[in-house]
């Protein structure tokens, strides 16, 4: 990043993300798109065409194979085990979305598979504690379970799991936060168990749990386990990829003479299957794997080419475009891969439209346990969205009918909070129900029941986060590099939207720990909206946590009420070097005002959608001038500029409108902002959505860091 040596009108430090424009011309001529947006996905980390045509196309064939998550083929044996003997299941799961839409679609697969399973469904209530307890253990043995899988939850449970294990129930642990260094007695499904090489390590726990079912949904397929070797000719050597349930387990580069040698030892098994391209080394499969099924690559592609012919040549650049693929000139593995799984993918009907229809609940718990918009996750969260309108899940289905546009950021406004509420007052059951549930008149006494705790949500944290404002006025300044403050009226399970509330408001990080309940046990959870890694400066305190988990910005804990001086002794040491440091605004990309067109505001969908990681572009734009200022809003708050030729348009800015009015006829100024489009009387114009401004000229200089 660049940051400007001076500081905002709203006392601000600006820096702007250095691009690789090299990187970014390559990628605006290979793709055909605006320079600018390809500037945009070059500080998103897309280094090269290949990438950007995953990122612009995120396929669903793109997807990992789920067998590339260690311990996942056992995992899939145990179950269908389960399955097919008619075990009882019990199922555990974490009480927030997460958990809740993981229990959703692992009970959506059983009951697909043996609708006659009994299950037994567990999740924190009332004022349980996170994580599998003893308690639940105890139940789930009195229940007769023979196999406990846990959901986002259960990798640091050690103790509970070997309760469980020694009253011989077996357990699949299915997880996605970060395990210790003691691991439970368990099959394990984690890809951030420190043993796991799986490509994407930011899955959320339902994303664990649809993999899961994947797997084996996978497993009852023909080809299931059985190699498949794919051979491609590049010059004077024969590229040999083996590849197994969907996942690449070698790549060779072969002449004639090691080919004969070489390639019966790749895929060993008889029953392999070959996948040719090209004629060169039509001898070789003949000659050296004898008697194998034999596959022409081409003709595979033809049978599922919606056009149902490939241009002439039939080499891999014609059968990737014939797909809709693009690939890297260099990455002839790359994309013999990402052939083959399309064409599964578009064989695979049963699968694909398994994963195409519990899609939207995956990208539900994704989005609402905030995590990384990137890789897998986008992929999973733009079909998820793509596919909601068309639900079958009547609950949900109502509840997107109620927005105006569909994307991640209104499903994290005004879908997560509410499914949320229940929870938050110890009443899971309500959410959990809400899933489950297909009958509408009951799934209509379960929203009017949603809606009413959402209501109440809405209240006691504005009262909550009143409180403390006025109090904390009254009080004297806490200059220190953290707000930990412990609370007898937050209910734990507020903690997290009170401490949000807070960071915002002091552009600090915020610790808020909740009343000491009757076990002696508090819970805390912390939230930063400033630059830090909270949960790093937090685990210097982890000795005194009972349990403790979250990302870098956001994490809860639970601690005995004696251990709080120690914990708030710690993150207060820890914070002492974020002191004083003025907050910072993260700009992606600095652009001429006159850039900004309905057409490129629009263009700018591609990059959707946004979140953690991938969040919606900020732009700086320098000298602007001011036509006209005016206050809107009911308590003039907020701020209108109209911007003078030769480029015309509206910015506003809300809360904005004292710095905005103080700037508005001095001459010259330089804004940061978000671009949306706005519509009113039938007419769409691009509008600009200010972030924060400054007086041009005050300062220009920049240091590179």
């Amino acid at each position: 990043m660049i940051p400007i040596r001076d500081k905002s009108a709203a006392g601000h430090e600006w820096r702007i993300a250095e691009i690789d424009e090299s990187r970014a011309e390559s990628i605006a001529a290979a793709s055909g798109i605006n320079p600018f947006i390809a500037r945009l996905m070059v500080g998103r980390g897309v280094d090269d065409p290949a990438q950007a045509e995953r990122f612009l196309s995120p396929r669903l064939s793109y997807l990992y194979s789920p067998f590339q998550l260690e311990g996942m083929h056992d995992a899939v044996s145990r179950l269908r085990r389960a399955l097919e003997s008619g075990e009882r299941i019990g199922i555990f799961s974490d009480s927030d979305l997460d958990g809740l839409t993981s229990l959703a679609v692992l009970h959506g697969l059983i009951a697909r598979i043996n609708p006659s399973i009994d299950i037994i469904m567990r999740y924190p209530v009332a004022d349980e504690t996170y994580g599998l307890t003893r308690a639940v253990v105890d139940e789930m043995i009195a229940a007769g379970v023979r196999l406990l899988v846990t959901l986002d939850s259960g990798i640091r449970d050690v103790e509970e799991i070997a309760l469980a294990r020694a009253a011989g129930i077996d357990v699949i642990v299915c997880d996605h936060h970060h395990p210790d260094d003691r691991l439970p007695d368990a099959i394990i499904v984690n890809p951030k168990r420190h043993d796991c090489h799986y490509p994407f390590k930011d899955l959320a726990g339902v994303g664990v749990t649809f993999k899961l079912c994947c797997g084996v949904l996978m497993s009852y397929r023909s080809g299931f386990q059985k190699p498949l070797l794919v051979l491609c000719e590049l010059g004077d050597a024969l590229v040999a990829l083996s590849m197994t349930d969907g996942a690449v387990v070698s790549v060779e580069s072969l002449d004639a003479q090691s080919a004969r040698i070489r390639l019966p030892n790749i895929v060993p098994d008889d029953s392999a299957c070959i996948v040719s391209l090209g004629d060169r080394y039509g001898w070789v499969p003949s000659e050296c794997v004898p008697g194998r099924r034999m596959f022409d690559l081409a003709t595979l592609v033809r049978d599922v080419s919606d056009a149902g012919t490939v241009p002439a040549g039939d080499g891999l650049d014609a059968l990737c475009r014939a797909l809709g693929l693009e690939r890297s000139m260099s990455d002839v593995p790359g994309a013999l891969a990402a052939l083959v799984s399309e064409i599964d993918f578009r064989k695979s009907e049963k699968l694909r439209n398994y994963i195409e229809t519990t899609m939207p609940l995956v990208a539900l718990g994704t989005i609402a346990d905030i995590m990384p918009v990137i890789g897998e996750n986008r992929i999973i969260v733009h079909h998820g969205l793509k596919n909601l309108p068309a639900t079958s899940h009547p609950g949900l289905a109502y509840m997107v009918g109620g927005l105006k546009s569909l994307s991640a950021r209104n499903v994290s406004w005004n879908i997560v909070p509410s499914l949320n509420a229940p929870g938050r007052f110890g009443k899971t059951e309500l959410t959990a129900k809400f899933f489950l549930e297909r009958e509408n008149a009951e799934l209509g006494v379960i929203l009017k029941e949603i809606g009413s705790l959402n209501e109440r949500r809405r209240a006691m944290v504005d009262e909550i986060f009143t409180s403390i404002v006025r109090d904390m006025s009254n009080a004297e300044t806490d200059d220190t590099g953290v707000l930990f403050l412990v609370r007898n009226d937050t209910p734990d399970g507020l903690t997290g939207l009170v401490a949000n509330r807070l960071s915002g408001h002091y552009q600090k990080p915020v610790i808020v720990v909740s009343h000491q309940g009757a076990t002696g046990l508090v819970k805390g959870s912390g939230r930063s909206s400033v630059a830090c890694d909270f949960l790093s400066i937090v685990s210097s305190a982890q000795g005194f946590f009972e349990k403790f988990g979250g990302h870098e910005q956001a994490f809860g804990f639970t601690t005995r009420a004696e251990s709080l001086p120690e914990i708030e002794a710690c993150i207060r040491e820890a914070t002492q070097s974020y002191i004083g440091r003025a907050p910072i605004v993260r700009i992606d990309c600095e652009i001429p005002i006159e850039v900004i067109t309905t057409e490129f505001v629009g263009a700018l969908s591609s990059l959707e959608p946004y979140g953690n990681k991938n969040e919606e572009p900020v732009f700086l734009s320098r000298g602007v001038m001011v036509r006209d200022f005016l206050r809107i809003g009911k308590d003039k708050v907020h701020g209108k500029y109209q911007l003078a030729a030769p480029f015309r348009c509206e910015a506003v800015g809300w809360n904005m409108a004292d710095a905005m009015e103080r700037h508005a006829n001095n001459g010259p100024i330089d804004l940061v902002y978000r671009l949306s489009l706005n519509e009113y009387n039938g007419r769409v114009t691009s509008q600009l959505v200010l972030i924060d401004l400054r007086e041009s000229g005050s300062s220009n200089e920049k240091i590179n860091i």
